[in-house]
């Protein structure tokens, strides 16, 4: 799992400013779903013996390489049945998300169908809480694809939440597969993928700015990365790589550099794939740019 929470964002700043950040963010390249919860509401069973592990899961991992998908490991649901029962009713709903002002909501999906046809649908809708209850009383619909289901090309969908009133609060993301039956004519579901859940928000955090600009690229990056940065002044330069929880993983003191621009590298070493904050900074600021290590 791959949460980028407020906590980080606190730890790697200090003075009050305001800073569009990503607050969370899953790629599911850890291959795990801890933290998640997952409804199976229709209790229906795949039609396909590759998938009787999911006999009993709403959502599992998966490694999908089909119809121009490249984010290897993503969440994967399935709704074609024996017997061509349906609807589905699947949920995978994410862990607790604390959100500021101006947030931005954004993943990647894909109707997994070799035909073009049998396109999954889905809805996303965000709550206030993972509890049955809370998802069937209390949740908001952001996002649906409809009967036509999702395109069977890789699509980067987005919702402005701060549009719908979402601010200052703790939400949860819900992303329920709700494909209806097979009736003929290339109706009904195959299977469905999402990945790169991502939640970007203003939050406030600390610390001036050191650099006027600064980049990381390649990124992701397999190997060393390289950091574009200006800085406002001439400033002794020290970068720490952090992780999602906080920790300061390395810590280097860079040397002096002048006021302008600078390249320097950003060592991968023994660093596992992963999510990242990248920070340079002074006795007087600090800037900071995601990373992310494949």
């Amino acid at each position: 799992m791959r949460n980028i929470y407020l906590l980080l964002m606190a730890f790697v700043c200090g003075q009050i400013a305001n800073a569009q950040t990503t607050v969370f963010f899953e790629d599911f390249e850890d291959n795990s779903l801890d933290g998640y919860t997952l409804y199976n509401l229709d209790g229906l069973t795949p039609d396909d013996p590759d998938l009787d592990n999911m006999a009993d899961s709403a959502w599992t991992l998966k490694v999908i390489t089909s119809q121009g998908w490249t984010f290897n490991l993503s969440a994967f649901s399935v709704s074609w049945y024996v017997n061509d029962a349906g609807p589905s009713d699947d949920w995978l709903v994410t862990p607790a998300i604390n959100i500021g002002t101006g947030a931005v909501l954004s993943w990647d999906a894909l109707a997994i169908t070799s035909s073009g046809n049998f396109r999954d649908q889905y809805q996303v809708f965000i709550s206030p809480g993972n509890s049955l209850e809370n998802l069937s009383d209390d949740a908001t619909l952001v996002f649906d694809t409809g009967l036509d289901g999702e395109e069977a090309t890789p699509q980067n969908r987005t919702v402005d939440l701060a549009a719908l009133g979402f601010e200052n609060q703790v939400i949860y993301i819900a992303f329920r597969n709700f494909t209806q039956p097979f009736t003929g004519s290339g109706t009904g579901g195959n299977e469905l993928a999402i990945d790169n859940i991502q939640v970007n928000t203003v939050l406030s955090v600390r610390e001036p700015e050191l650099a006027e600009t600064i980049k990381a690229y390649p990124n992701p990056a397999l190997g060393n990365a390289q950091l574009d940065f200006s800085l406002r002044a001439t400033s002794l330069v020290r970068l720490d790589i952090v992780d999602i929880t906080g920790k300061v993983l390395r810590s280097e003191n860079r040397g002096i550099f002048a006021e302008g621009s600078h390249q320097i590298s950003i060592r991968r070493e023994s660093l596992p794939a992963g999510v990242y904050m990248v920070r340079i900074s002074s006795n007087e600021a600090s800037s900071l740019v995601r990373v992310i290590f494949q």
